[in-house]
This record gives C-alpha cells, sequence and structure tokens, in this order.
C-alpha cells in the first residue's frame, strides 16, 4: 500500500493539483460520484460526499474518459487517497 500522507510526505511520484470529476465505478455496477483535488502517476486524492459504500478497491473514470483500476491507500472524512494498480 502506498502511503500518500506519511509523516514526511513523500510520495512515489510528484502530484499536480486537479480539479476533475470522476466516478468511482464498484464491480461494473454501482457508481460513486467524485472529485479529483491532486493527480499524480502513481494515485490521485479524492474528494467524496460519504464513504460509505466505497471498497478497498475500485475502478476510477476521469472526466477525460481515463480510466484506472485503484486500491485505498488512506481515508480522512471526505477525502480518499488511492494508488494507481495499473500505473
Amino acid at each position: 500500500m502506498v502511503n500518500f500522507e506519511s509523516s514526511d510526505n513523500k510520495r512515489v511520484s510528484d502530484r499536480r493539483r486537479a480539479l476533475l470529476g470522476a466516478q468511482i465505478i464498484i464491480e461494473n455496477r454501482s457508481i460513486i460520484d467524485c472529485q479529483v483535488r491532486n493527480i499524480s502517476e502513481s494515485g490521485c486524492q479524492l474528494i467524496v460526499e460519504s464513504q460509505i459504500g466505497v471498497p478497498d478497491t475500485f475502478s476510477l473514470r476521469l472526466s477525460n474518459n481515463q480510466k484506472h483500476e485503484c486500491s485505498v491507500a488512506w481515508r480522512s472524512q471526505n477525502k480518499i487517497g488511492v494508488a494507481f494498480q495499473d500505473a
């Protein structure tokens, strides 16, 4: 598991600020709308209305039609840090 919020703030790759619409896709049937707040080659930070129903692994479809298989690296209130498994 990649730790995006470690105490010394080390990351696998540099992140860029973003404000993209996205969708969490769970087992190709359930969809949860979210926003991408920052993104890198290896993962991103998502803002969700609620974490209820968000599993530890899912597909993420960005508004530019990119799709990534993701695993949750950390959770905090309405924020979720994810690592791209296909990076």
